[in-house]
């Protein structure tokens, strides 16, 4: 008895692995939305985008940025569907944005909006 109970609790973690890393997969901006806002922020900003991706739990966030940038604008989504869009600092706190929004599209918008108004402090390099 004691193996079928070991093998009934491997496979239980293994469903809530592959589980978790669906969801991972289906959160965040589709991949073709991430290069649609490079190219954006690189008209926007003048200069060439990094992104970095995060799986922060129940977040998938990406934030981009201009090489060697002191602040970056950040994007995610968490398991609920809402999206949050805001600058970061270096150290990678917030520090302006807009918080709840229901669609990525909006998400995008808010994003674009933000990066025109913040445009000094994006631009910023080490």
């Amino acid at each position: 008895m004691g193996n079928i109970n070991e093998n009934r609790k491997l496979m239980v973690e293994n469903m809530k692995s592959v589980r978790a890393q669906l969801l991972n997969e289906s959160l965040g901006l589709a991949k073709n939305n991430i290069e649609k806002i490079k190219i954006q922020l690189s008209k926007i900003l003048g200069s060439d985008i990094v992104v970095k991706k995060d799986n922060e739990g129940s977040r998938v966030s990406h934030t981009f940025s201009v090489r060697k940038g002191i602040q970056g604008i950040y994007i995610d989504e968490a398991y609920d569907g809402v999206w949050n869009v805001y600058t970061v600092k270096e150290n990678g706190f917030p520090d302006k944005g807009s918080a709840d929004l229901d669609d990525e599209g909006d998400a995008i918008k808010e994003l674009l909006r933000l990066a025109k108004k913040e445009k000094s402090k994006l631009t910023k390099v080490k």
